[in-house]
């Protein structure tokens, strides 16, 4: 795979020549608001031109050839020409355009276009960083390694950007190194009116990274046609485009030899005319039309999410604005009580029902992040749905997911990473899942039920000692009778309880995360239980209890209110171990066949690095280990 840095529109490359590095690595340097219609005049006034620029193949052997440039501006056209208002003979492509072309390409969008116009520029080619100069640089087909006489300057695409006189020019970059040239916004102005938004000129530009180098084959794309491609709703904002894209290109990003991650952007382009407005990305049906046929849960939803990922006040009211009795209103007024003031406790839900019919409860909780050193850094109040099934003196806590997308396994950095821990993006559907592990008072009761294929051992780990104990987790159980357990259950009640699948359980174990656990990048024996005298990282030595504890009796919950996912004991999925399916899967479920069951979670025996979010174990599902638990879950069928 080839370098490619894609610099886009006056994005700056700041560090390194990316263009000579590649030789050595080949890198490659929404939420939406219900639409306001103006008074009179069309939705967007104006027409929609893209100049989509694509350097792929360099008359000097010195710089590298790039493998997709070509592919990702096809891609681009594609969604702008079938799903958007750009017309075929609006979109310029040039590939592998010298100098004089690329230039002159620029040179007659000044003349041509209007002042209600939009313009959408993408390049993807080299770009490189004079530090002595302090200046950036395009590189088209015919720049030369030895000379910058070729080289297009960030200054000459500055004035060119100035001179034309379109209300919107929005430049998208998969950028390394970017983001000199341009002012970040930190907070946007989000205003609800789309006739404001559109009149005021704009000048902005989107990249993949602020000073760090992105792959040939481009994780920024990726995302960048894929919320364009679903979005649901008449027209998207770039400023919540890039919100889409910002957290999955990070998520998904592999970290550089230096360590560093692509860390989008997103931002004005200095001096040349930005007055706070922003390019609409509008879909090409009338918005008569495309207002009654977009679901209007859908719409809903994108307000919701779009508040949801920026945590603003402004947003969440915004919402109860547009909703007032919507269906996330109670927990937009629960964010916004803890945003204004921290430690209030949240409303009560009223009338919400899980997935199994029964009504939801709100529970809050405290959790923390930890530091380097495994010590608490931060605490926060958290807030949880659930309900609790109460069936024949078995009292069970069970916790209800939303479900969501994220990166399964673990990055090439993290430390004691194993080879079977390859990152994948995830979508898990909602589902419940208990709120501790099985503790042995439940598995006697579920003993006492029906018989469905097996017999239940009695007692599986003796219950004998200091591991005896109503509220101490059940241990020493298999996979077959955590089954039998869950199939017992499902008998009496109705409800489709199981064992979790490896992908739910890491999904919930992370609670939103990314670091190696819950907490943070390390633990100690105050959060969870395990052999404190093997640390992970650089946290300290500490106590070894050499026994289970009772389970949440360290009142440590994770962000998702879930107690105990790692250490005490490893708990039990339904998944057959084997390599993960790479590539974005939806709800897998591990291979058809295999010899052993997965156990995730680490336990009180064993040190800190098995208890990683991403860390994977295995046992035979007949077989037996004093240091194994599990949990339920009631969510889809397998």
């Amino acid at each position: 795979m080839k370098t490619l840095l894609l610099v886009l529109s006056l994005l700056a490359c700041a560090a390194l020549p990316c263009a000579y590095r590649a030789q050595q690595s080949p890198e490659r340097g929404q939420g939406t608001r219900p639409p306001n219609r103006p008074a009179n005049g069309p939705l967007v006034a104006g027409q929609y031109h893209a100049l989509l620029i694509a350097v792929a193949d360099y008359a000097d052997p010195k710089i590298n050839d790039l493998d997709y440039p070509l592919r990702d501006i096809a891609r681009v056209k594609q969604v702008l020409t079938t799903d958007y208002s750009f017309t075929a003979a609006n979109v310029t492509t040039l590939t592998n355009p010298t100098r004089e072309r690329l230039v002159g390409e620029l040179e007659q969008l000044a003349e041509r276009l209007s002042a209600d116009d939009h313009l959408l520029v993408f390049y993807a080619g080299h770009g490189y960083w004079d530090e002595a100069r302090r200046q950036g640089y395009w590189l088209p087909s015919d720049a030369r390694r030895a000379s910058k006489t070729n080289w297009i300057s960030n200054g000459e695409l500055r004035d060119a950007i100035r001179a034309i006189k379109a209300r919107h020019t929005l430049l998208i970059s998969d950028a390394c190194f970017s983001g000199s040239m341009f002012v970040t916004r930190d907070a946007f102005v989000r205003e609800t009116a789309l006739a404001e938004v559109d009149k005021l000129p704009s000048r902005t530009a989107m990249t993949s990274g602020a000073l760090t180098t992105v792959p040939d084959r481009s994780v920024f794309v990726q995302y960048l046609i894929d919320r364009l491609e679903k979005n649901a709703a008449p027209y998207v904002f770039a400023q919540d485009l890039f919100t889409q894209l910002r957290q999955p290109v990070i998520n998904n990003s592999k970290p550089q030899t230096d360590g560093s991650i692509a860390t989008p952007r997103y931002g004005v382009i200095q001096e040349t005319g930005d007055e706070g407005g922003d390019f609409i990305f509008l879909r090409k049906a009338s918005l008569a039309v495309a207002v009654s046929t977009v679901d209007p849960t859908a719409l809903e939803l994108a307000l919701w999410q779009s508040a949801d990922r920026s945590n603003e006040v402004s947003e969440f009211e915004e919402y109860l604005r547009q909703y007032p009795s919507g269906r996330f209103a109670v927990s937009a007024r629960n964010r916004i009580a803890r945003l204004r003031a921290p430690g209030v406790t949240p409303l009560t839900p009223a009338g919400r029902t899980s997935i199994t019919g029964v009504p939801l409860r709100a529970f809050n909780f405290e959790t923390i992040t930890t530091d380097v050193k495994g010590a608490i850094k931060t605490r926060r109040q958290g807030e949880a749905w659930g309900f609790t099934e109460d069936v024949n003196g078995l009292r069970l806590e069970m916790v209800e997911l939303e479900g969501g997308t994220f990166l399964m396994g673990s990055p090439e950095t993290e430390i004691d990473r194993k080879s079977d821990e390859t990152q994948h993006l995830v979508t898990v559907s909602k589902f419940a899942i208990g709120k501790h592990e099985v503790t042995q008072a439940q598995w006697r009761i579920v003993k006492e039920m029906p018989l469905v294929e097996i017999v239940m051992s009695a007692n599986p780990a003796g219950f004998r000692g200091e591991f005896k104990g109503d509220a101490l987790p059940v241990q020493n159980v298999t996979w077959e009778e955590a089954i039998e357990f869950c199939a017992r259950l499902k008998q009496k009640t109705g409800l489709n309880y199981r064992l979790p699948t490896e992908a739910e359980w890491e999904y919930a174990a992370r609670g939103g995360t990314q670091t190696a656990f819950a907490f943070g990048e390390t633990i100690s024996p105050a959060l969870v239980n395990y052999n404190g005298g093997y640390p992970y990282a650089g946290a300290n030595k500490g106590e070894n209890r050499k026994r289970t504890v009772v389970i949440g009796s360290l009142n440590i919950p994770n962000t998702f209110g879930l107690f105990d996912m790692h250490g005490n004991l490893f708990e039990i999925c339904n998944d057959w171990y084997g390599n993960y399916v790479l590539g974005a899967q939806t709800n897998p479920t591990g291979p058809n066949t295999g010899e052993y069951r997965v156990h995730r979670g680490g336990s009180f025996n064993y040190l800190a690095s098995n208890c990683r979010s991403a860390k994977r174990s295995w046992l035979k599902p007949t077989m037996r280990n004093p240091l194994t638990g599990f949990r339920v879950v009631i969510g889809s069928t397998l």
